[in-house]
């Protein structure tokens, strides 16, 4: 318990006095300072106020004096008179309020003087229009000296007013800094009389608490006695209490010493007796599983060089014995023991898996299905037959299943349906070819024949030579198509050469071998190859690919353009090269672009081409394992974008 000395509570009376005192003087110095600011402040308020209505007055005087310049009604003057009846008092009001200080008295100075210049203005402005002088009264607004008048007016009023506010901001702070201080004092007032009646309260309170606590002590040892003396004989009781009982609990444990030492020889007796039963049954075990041992080696022997698994599935299909001889995967089996179908496989292909089994479990009749199952990353086709197992009272008490591997069967079925639909296409294909290409080589042999019949029948040189120049154009063509029905062939049955590919050089050749075409020489190619490594292709198939976009620039110019252009933008990498071909000829409908690469299509009347151009710069292209896309505007141009894989890497 604490306790507080008479000269620790004396000295905190003396130093509360003390403290009362100074800070008794120090409010009524922060008081009187407060009582000085805030005079001050209503002073500045007033100066503000009395400024700001004097230059409120004088606009109103103008504003009323000009309203009745414009509309001559004598009402609008009324403004006019109250606000020059007016400002003259608060000017002088103003002058009051800035006498003490020596800059607003001469600012006032000023302020009177352009008032009462400003206030003949208005006045000989308001003669003016009373005498019709417009012209007078025109030049009147005009003139610097009114102009000047009304904006020293403004500019003192608003110099004092701005000097008033800086002031009142200040005395403001000192306003609110006084009261400030004089709270704080207050607060001290306030604990220091707190301070005075703790100590009162504690000085009195120390001495009945004294008296208090020791009379408590006297009291509260007297009964600690008492009770521990209750305790001892408490205790005393107790013990001789469990002596009785420790007597009583030797005697039984004798006892029971005794009966534990006769059921102990009986039960070894019984013991012995089991154990060589154990012996005997261990050692029929033992053959048996020797005998299961060898039936399991024969039926691996029997099954070790066929594709299949076998395995064992309880009344809840779960896996009891497994073996595998599939190799299906990087999957083991033995991982499978204690789990159900659905832990191991796919959600839909354990519950296509479960339903076969569950059948077989509900009806008791085996079944033997073909099913696709994934092992990892692996689709394998198992031929499975699945038979019911019965216990020895002939219930079902699960599943044995033998699935056979038959995925290499099934691919070459695939392969086999895959090459009878290519064969079915390339057939269809070569009966249009073949139709096409006797055609197309009848037409202009025709054709021929015809001009040739006609420079028979005529002797005139220049129809001779003009029939000579369509002959020509028909051998070209028919040239032509040859060319493209040799380069099909060659596409289809030559061999791949893979070296290194020059794109500059073969793009330059292909034109070089093109110049026969009309409007070749109208045609800017452009080329720029950006590679990492060096690209390795078959240079006769690139030749084909890049001589087909060339040649159909050439021949499909738009007539509209001031400069046609075919720009090859060719980018090299380790893997593939990018070929993007864009030209601004005249672009494809929308409607042909999926059929641009069929065999024998023209996607415009005006095409006299063979058809095959971009047939072959597909095929050619997906032999040499690449892609082609295209975009098209009509009276834009055309973009294709090639992907082909580099055989470097290969």
């Amino acid at each position: 318990m604490m306790r507080y000395s008479k000269p620790i509570v004396h000295t905190a009376f003396i130093i509360s006095t003390l403290v009362l005192a100074w800070i008794g003087f120090s409010i009524y110095q922060n008081h009187k300072v407060a009582l000085e600011k805030a005079a001050q402040v209503f002073h500045s308020n007033r100066i503000i106020y009395t400024a700001e209505k004097v230059l409120s007055l004088l606009n109103r005087a103008e504003n009323g004096q000009r309203e009745y310049v414009v509309s001559n009604d004598s009402i609008d003057l009324q403004p006019y008179y109250r606000s020059i009846d007016s400002v003259g008092g608060y000017i002088d009001s103003l002058y009051y309020l800035t006498n003490s200080n020596t800059h607003h008295r001469l600012l006032i100075d000023s302020l009177k003087k352009n008032a009462s210049v400003k206030i003949d203005l208005m006045q000989y402005a308001i003669l003016l229009k009373n005498n019709n002088n417009l012209s007078g009264l025109e030049s009147l607004y005009k003139s610097p000296q009114n102009r000047a008048a009304m904006n020293n007016i403004q500019h003192v009023l608003q110099e004092v007013i701005a000097e008033e506010r800086n002031h009142l901001t200040l005395r403001n702070r000192e306003y609110v800094s006084s009261v400030h201080r004089t709270t704080q004092a207050i607060y001290w007032v306030l604990g220091s009389y707190l301070l005075m009646i703790s100590g009162s309260f504690i000085l009195i309170q120390n001495k009945f608490r004294n008296k208090d606590y020791y009379e408590g002590k006297l009291v509260t040892l007297s009964a600690e006695l008492k009770q521990k003396d209750e305790e001892l004989h408490s205790n005393n009781r107790e013990l001789m209490a469990n002596s009785n009982e420790l007597t009583a609990i030797y005697g039984q444990l004798n006892k029971i010493k005794n009966e534990f030492a006769n059921i102990s020889l009986s039960r070894m007796a019984k013991i012995r007796r089991i154990n060589n039963l154990l012996v005997a049954e261990a050692h029929k075990r033992e053959k048996i599983t020797d005998d299961l041992r060898k039936s399991e080696s024969r039926f691996k022997a029997a099954l070790n060089k066929a594709p299949i698994v076998v395995f064992n599935q309880d009344i809840h299909l779960r896996y009891t014995w497994i073996y595998d001889n599939t190799n299906l995967s990087q999957y083991h089996f033995s991982d499978s023991l204690g789990k159900t179908d659905t832990e191991i496989f796919p959600v839909k292909e354990a519950e296509q898996l479960t339903a076969i089994k569950q059948h077989v479990l509900e009806t008791g009749e085996g079944t033997a299905q073909e099913i696709n199952l994934s092992f990892g990353r692996k689709k394998v086709y198992l031929l499975l037959t699945i038979e019911p197992t019965f216990d020895k009272n002939q219930k079902i008490k699960g599943i044995t299943c033998a699935g056979y591997d038959i995925t290499d069967q099934k691919k070459t079925e695939d392969v086999l349906r895959h090459t009878l639909k290519e064969l079915k296409k390339r057939n269809h294909e070569l009966d249009n070819y073949v139709y096409k290409v006797s055609h197309d080589l009848r037409a202009p042999l025709v054709s021929i024949l015809g001009l040739i019949n006609l420079t028979k029948m005529d002797d005139n040189p220049d129809t001779l030579r003009n029939y000579l120049s369509l002959i020509e154009n028909r051998v070209s063509k028919l040239d032509d198509f040859i060319k493209s029905v040799l380069n099909h062939s060659r596409t289809l049955n030559s061999e791949i050469i893979i070296k290194p590919i020059d794109f500059e050089k073969i793009i330059h050749d292909c034109a070089d071998e093109l110049r026969y075409l009309p409007n070749l020489e109208r045609l800017h190619i452009e080329v720029n190859v950006d590679k990492e490594v060096e690209f390795h292709s078959d240079e006769l198939r690139i030749g084909i690919i890049l001589k087909n976009f060339i040649s159909n620039a050439a021949k499909y110019l738009n007539p509209h353009v001031d400069s046609n252009f075919l720009r090859f933008q060719i980018i090299v990498t380790e893997q593939q090269a990018k070929i993007i071909i864009e030209d601004n000829g005249m672009g494809i409908e929308e409607q042909y672009i999926a059929r641009i690469f069929d065999m024998f299509f023209r996607a415009t009347p005006k095409s006299d081409g063979s058809g095959l151009g971009l047939y072959i710069v597909k095929q050619t292209i997906e032999r040499l394992e690449g892609s082609v896309s295209v975009e098209s505007e009509i009276g834009k141009g055309t973009t294709f974008r090639l992907l082909m894989p580099n055989f470097k890497v290969q």
